[in-house]
């Protein structure tokens, strides 16, 4: 497009439009007057899309995101750099030149239609007419560049923040607002002139714009869609929770299968769920999905904290007495970080176990913290919470395939080839040195070779400490002494 050296003089003379206050520009629209017009508000539109846009990507690559969403920094990047140094500042120019073009188009016009000598007549309709081309011209370019907007808004959308898509949509959807607009200002401006090369090269370029206007209409139809249908999948994964919850909230005594069957169905749900529940990257594994946090926070809503020590009193108390503290009515978990990772995981997962099990506002776990029964008596529900952390972080089905592919067989029974591959000992000399059933399964539990393979132990696959996982071995009766 050719620069209108008038057209550029009168816009830095006039003082830009964009520098008002917003109520102000507001009341500029809508005064009824044509300066600015819907051109401008085309261009406004677009920056609007494009300054939201670059938010989102501003928060996406955030460096706290990388893991999420590090695959997209370079491009986003990019998209970023063109956004901030050529797409807003162009947008605001096209802002301010179509108000001062569009202006003397006007100004035109109303000479033109008020001129009673013809001759002259004629010669103002010509001037007119080319500033109307100059008028039709700034929004191709105004149009061009919102589809651009539109396109990078897609992307992110599809792959920036997702807690930001709310950001990314509206930019979508400015941007095709303001495409839309563009074209209608393009379309009716033809009507008015006579068929030539410059007519036949602006309803060319129309075309092309409208068919890249109506992919970016389809793209905004599928991301709203994409919106939709996740509100509608979580409709129906909290009614799936509620059933859970309701099968046995509250019920004093359960049997161990009950508490198995509530921890198979829920990982089940979040299996069915992972994409909605995960969002980036989810994963293909359904060892991988048993993160008791994530689900403590993504299913049922509770803030997960990790802390030094935990007070539930105001009696002070050793660190080691409390591992974890759960609050129902605030919904949210306290965590003790004095212990392993193993540890924590399996509190967070006994907590987890007080929200579908117990009705009490306000529970804590102390001893034991890794599963383990110790022989001591133990209040019911602490017993079921710990239960149900066992059940949830070691599914029997994932349990019984990864023993089958370290150990090369269903049941391990102490053998002469299983001694020597474990320990290379003899079976008496193994027994004598593991003790019992326990030692064994301890062993098992823990190792990380077997004859002349290696591989990641079973306590460490299933994120367990060494004990939970021997305890769960022989409930499973996989381990034979």
């Amino acid at each position: 497009m050719e620069v209108d050296c008038e057209v550029t003089y009168l816009y830095y003379m006039a003082g830009k439009l964009l520098e008002l206050e917003t109520k102000k520009l507001l009341n500029k629209f809508g005064a009824g007057n044509h300066k600015p017009g819907s051109g401008s508000a085309a261009a406004f539109n677009g920056l609007l899309a494009a300054n939201l846009i670059h938010t989102v990507i501003v928060l996406t690559t955030e460096e706290k995101r990388k893991k999420s969403y590090g695959n997209w920094f370079e491009q986003l990047k990019q998209f970023d750099s063109k956004i901030t140094s050529q797409i807003i500042p162009d947008l605001e120019k096209l802002f301010e030149e179509d108000s001062v073009l569009f202006d003397q188009v006007i100004k035109l016009r109303e000479q033109r239609n008020d001129e009673k000598n013809l001759i002259v007549k004629t010669e103002i309709e010509t001037q007119h007419l080319k500033k109307l081309q100059q008028a039709t011209e700034l929004p191709i370019s105004i149009g061009n560049i919102c589809l651009e907007v539109g396109e990078i808004s897609e992307f992110v959308f599809k792959n920036g923040f997702q807690s930001a898509r709310g950001d990314s949509f509206v930019s979508l959807s400015s941007a095709v607002g303001a495409l839309t607009g563009c074209l209608s200002i393009i379309e009716l401006n033809l009507l008015s002139f006579k068929p030539d090369n410059w007519t036949k090269n602006i309803s060319s370029q129309v075309l092309k714009l409208r068919e890249s206007y109506s992919k970016l209409l389809d793209v905004m139809t599928e991301c709203s869609g994409i919106l939709k249908d996740e509100v509608e999948q979580k409709i129906l994964c909290d009614i799936e929770v509620e059933k859970i919850i309701k099968s046995v909230r509250g019920k004093k005594k359960l049997l161990n299968s009950q508490i198995e069957e509530a921890a198979v169905k829920l990982q089940r749900l979040i299996w069915k769920n992972k994409d909605l529940i995960w969002k980036i990257n989810p994963t293909n594994d359904p060892i991988e999905i048993l993160k008791p946090d994530t689900v403590l926070k993504k299913v049922f809503g509770y803030q997960c904290y990790k802390a030094k020590a935990l007070n539930t009193s105001k009696e002070s108390f050793e660190p080691d007495d409390i591992a974890g503290v759960i609050d129902q009515k605030k919904k949210v978990v306290f965590v003790s970080n004095q212990y392993p990772l193993e540890t924590q995981k399996f509190t967070i997962a006994h907590e987890l176990g007080h929200v579908i099990f117990h009705e009490q506002e306000v529970l804590h776990r102390d001893r034991p913290l890794d599963g383990s029964m110790n022989g001591t008596p133990r209040d019911p529900k602490e017993y079921q919470a710990d239960k149900f952390a066992s059940y949830f972080l070691m599914p029997a089905k994932q349990i019984h395939e990864v023993f089958q592919e370290i150990f090369q067989q269903p049941r391990f029974t102490l053998n002469e080839d299983n001694a020597f591959n474990l320990a290379q000992a003899r079976p008496t000399a193994l027994k004598k040195q593991l003790k019992d059933l326990r030692g064994l399964s301890r062993k098992l539990a823990s190792t990380n070779m077997f004859g002349p393979t290696n591989f990641k132990s079973m306590n460490a696959i299933f994120g367990v400490s060494v004990e939970a996982m021997a305890i769960r071995l022989e409930e499973l009766e996989l381990v034979d002494f």
